[in-house]
């Protein structure tokens, strides 16, 4: 936490692409080696 404030970086805006992260994961399977990933709803990420 302290050092994230030192570096000018709020942490409202931190959770905000964690959470963009963390969403994406679980609805599709997500691997590394794979450039396209293919979400629950059918949509592939990139």
């Amino acid at each position: 936490q302290s050092p994230c404030v030192q570096k000018g970086i709020p942490r409202r805006n931190s959770p905000k692409p964690l959470t963009q992260k963390q969403k994406i994961a679980p609805r599709g399977n997500r691997t590394p080696g794979s450039p396209t990933l293919l979400d629950g709803n059918g949509e592939f990420y990139h």
